[in-house]
């Protein structure tokens, strides 16, 4: 997780393992961007989930979600799925 605030000037992300049972040293600093922003992304343990890929199904479920997102957010929120404005 990371996210930037422009009025602060700030920058902070950190990482999550083991299912959030563990989390690295956050890293907090100036923002490089000079933007609002915040980004999510994981990547699933599909060991644990019993699976060797992720399947289309999944994959679509999370991709309605993200629409679901965009659709509910207001217009000067920017949603972006693998980097592809939505």
């Amino acid at each position: 997780m990371e996210t930037g605030d422009a009025k602060r000037r700030k920058y902070y992300k950190q990482v999550f393992l083991n299912n959030m049972s563990d989390k690295r040293e956050p890293e907090i600093g100036p923002n490089p961007s000079g933007l609002d922003f915040t980004c999510v992304s994981f990547r699933p343990d599909l060991k644990k989930l019993g699976m060797e890929t992720l399947d289309g199904d999944i994959i679509a479920l999370m991709t309605k979600r993200v629409y679901d997102m965009a659709g509910v957010t207001p217009e000067r929120v920017k949603v972006q799925l693998n980097g592809q404005p939505i």
